[in-house]
């Protein structure tokens, strides 16, 4: 049956009307600009090192540009939210970890994070996963963990220790430790690993939760001393150095995690694309050799794994949320 005039002009503008939108997911020649991957937290962290490990490494393979920028503040959820806001076009990533994507929705609605991690972001790919360990100032009296217990434990007023962000996988590894110990602590959530540290070393803090890459240079070198590791087994870095499990503690192999996700929509093509050029960065012998030298761990991951991987952490770490009555707040 042939179609009214009407109706055949309409159905040509409908579609017209869709050529603009195409090139997002059916330009084969994607990408074609600079990519921006969003770190939502200060510089020096676990997070932020592999970001600028994995950038120059990705832009030689997909053959644009890709920078770093750090968005920071609100425990992660201002770089978060920015680029959930973003175009759905894959030139904008943000790289998402167990606080801001994990955690925070167990405390926070999505109006008050301004996103919400399952709707409002696409998972990539996982490019980290890394233990934590606790340390303290050559000033603090405990040589190991069961002194840290005992001190903690007859001193008149709760021990200070760091951590280097609020609902971070630090703070989490530390509301653990305490929840089995009972000792007493006043946790100081700090913006970042850096001006953690630096309180560490200048004695303003006696104790520091952190995870591997922002401490190991400081604990080789003496400046610091490494009580426990929450990896599964010891670290080849740090050998010396007692896992919780070792010490009795269960339920405190805790690795933070960090991965690449997308603004929600983002054509499923071109997230396939960033992820398999992901992989072979990831493949790459000298990131494998930089990645050992700080502990990463290296996950195989496809956009799927990742999502349920991030289902699973927040399961997890709903009992501690509760039990230790976490807030969106210190």
């Amino acid at each position: 049956m042939r179609l009214p005039p009407v109706v055949r002009a309409w159905i040509a503008c409908t579609l017209l009307a869709a050529l603009p939108s195409l090139p997002a997911w059916g330009d084969t020649a994607w990408p074609s600009k600079r990519l921006t991957i969003v770190v939502p937290y200060p510089p020096g962290g676990a997070t932020d090192i592999v970001a600028r490990v994995v950038a120059p490494r990705l832009s030689e393979v997909l053959g644009q540009t890709v920078t770093v920028e750090n968005k920071t503040g609100a425990n992660g959820h201002i770089g978060t939210q920015f680029v959930a806001r973003q175009p759905a076009d894959g030139y904008t990533l943000v790289m998402g970890n167990t606080g801001a994507i994990a955690v925070s929705p167990l405390v926070s609605t999505p109006s008050e994070l301004g996103y919400d991690p399952i709707k409002d972001l696409v998972p990539v790919r996982m490019l980290m996963k890394v233990p934590n360990v606790l340390v303290t100032s050559n000033a603090f009296p405990a040589k190991n963990f069961q002194e840290f217990q005992e001190q903690a434990r007859q001193a008149a007023a709760p021990v200070s220790l760091g951590i280097p962000g609020h609902l971070s996988s630090p703070h989490l590894s530390a509301e653990s430790m305490r929840l089995q110990t009972g000792v007493k602590l006043s946790l100081i959530p700090y913006r970042g690993s850096a001006p953690a540290m630096t309180d560490l070393l200048g004695n303003q803090i006696p104790v520091l939760f952190d995870n591997v890459p922002a401490l190991v240079q400081h604990i080789r070198e003496g400046k610091v001393r490494a009580l426990a590791i929450t990896a599964a087994s010891r670290s080849a870095l740090l050998p010396n150095v007692p896992t919780f499990n070792e010490l009795g503690l269960k339920g405190l192999e805790v690795s933070g995690w960090s991965g690449l996700m997308a603004p929600a929509g983002t054509p499923a093509p071109v997230i396939a694309k960033v992820n398999e050029a992901l992989d072979k960065v990831m493949r790459q012998p000298e990131v494998a050799a930089q990645f050992a030298k700080l502990f990463l761990e290296i996950p195989d991951s496809s956009p799927q794994q990742f999502k349920d991987f991030i289902a699973e952490e927040t399961v997890r770490w709903r009992r501690v949320v509760t039990e230790a009555k976490l807030t969106a707040n210190p």
